[in-house]
């Protein structure tokens, strides 16, 4: 493949990682250029950023104590790196340059995002998840690790929260990946978290419904703590649940939808 044959793959990758981000969630679009004191990189010294945020995370909901703000501050950090690297590997063919992501942090949210044009890779499919996870891997642990400098988090909650939200994103590739199969998500899932180190830390599990539809659902570990909000209430799938009341909820919650 020639030089230019070879700038015209790149740019028509990258406009459908875009396009497709922008699809999935506008904020995803990535047309934003966080300004610097409000901007979350692995490459930077973040914690002035992380203690702000944490702290108006803390003054919004006082009686929710340390683990929900913590946990909160967490889900928050990682949520666009994870879903950014499924739409990448499984949407587009390319993976993100995860240390060079620049995410906008602002009141009560991390949303927005600007990346570079170089240093996306290519590859197969399978190439990229193992690429994929240990990059998105380092990538929570070293963000990790400067969060547990301002705030007490449980490394496996965090972990296992990471997880959830990863095999969450591989649920919904359905919405850019029509033709795969149930089967083929699920293997999926397991590739992924193997590729992270994280096998065990979560789960997808077909669920029946009454319809004669059998998503699939997440068979969560991890607790996102947002019960312990005067407005909040544990999620249908939390895990704190015993499984019978929570495989009800989540029986009940995809049929309202739909």
């Amino acid at each position: 493949m020639s030089m230019a044959q070879q700038s015209l793959a790149k740019h028509i990758a990258l406009d459908r990682f875009y396009a497709i981000s922008a699809e999935i969630n506008p904020v995803l679009a990535g047309d934003q250029v966080p300004p610097v004191d409000q901007c979350l990189c692995a490459r930077d010294d973040n914690r002035a950023v992380l203690e702000t945020l944490y702290a108006t995370l803390s003054e919004a909901y006082p009686e929710a104590g340390m683990p929900y703000w913590s946990v909160r501050t967490w889900g928050l950090m990682v949520w666009q790196p994870i879903i950014l690297t499924v739409i990448g590997v499984h949407g587009a063919g390319v993976l993100p340059p995860l240390q060079d992501l620049r995410q906008n942090v602002g009141t009560l949210m991390v949303a927005g995002y600007s990346l570079p044009d170089d240093g996306w890779e290519h590859g197969t499919e399978a190439q990229l998840i193992q690429r994929g996870g240990q990059a998105l891997r380092a990538l929570c642990d070293s963000l990790l690790a400067e969060l547990r400098e301002i705030t007490l988090i449980k490394p496996l909650n965090a972990l296992r929260l990471v997880a959830d939200s990863l095999l969450s994103a591989i649920a919904g590739l359905d919405r850019i990946r029509p033709e795969l199969t149930q089967t083929q998500r699920l293997e999926l899932a397991w590739t992924w978290l193997r590729a992270m180190g994280l096998e065990g830390q979560s789960a997808l599990m077909p669920l029946p419904l009454a319809d004669g539809r059998t998503p699939l659902v997440l068979d969560r570990k991890g607790c996102c703590m947002h019960y312990r909000r005067h407005d909040g209430e544990l999620c249908a799938s939390c895990p704190k649940q015993k499984d019978e009341v929570r495989f009800t909820r989540l029986q009940e919650e995809l049929l309202h939808d739909a």
